[in-house]
């Protein structure tokens, strides 16, 4: 498996999943990023051979993708809620694994439009 097939499981599997307002509070928002924190770093050991921040990345471009899709699926407009609100979560991540401005640009359009 893939990074990237976990990595859309884990978006399919566990954001799909959530309810609309249930990353309102900032401790499930840290859970979820601490769950993904470790999603990351069983994709990127020594085992694999990958390097934490390209793994980090692929998680940000992931949430991006996912948004988009939900944006999609809603006739061009943003759902809100969990799906927007992940977002943010992955802004955290972001800052915290040191992503590379270019995953960290398209965090901040996927927000912001």
């Amino acid at each position: 498996m893939t990074m990237q097939a976990v990595l859309d499981e884990f978006y399919a599997q566990i954001v799909a999943k959530l309810e609309r307002d249930e990353l309102i509070p900032a401790y499930k928002r840290s859970m979820h990023r601490e769950y993904l924190a470790t999603v990351v770093d069983g994709l990127c050991g020594q085992w694999c051979g990958r390097n934490r921040r390209s793994a980090s990345e692929a998680a940000v471009a992931g949430a991006v993708a996912y948004h988009g899709r939900v944006v999609r699926d809603n006739g061009s407009v943003c759902p809100l809620g969990k799906h927007h609100d992940m977002l943010y979560v992955m802004a955290r991540f972001a800052m915290d694994a040191d992503a590379g401005p270019e995953a960290v640009a398209a965090l901040l359009t996927a927000i912001y439009t």
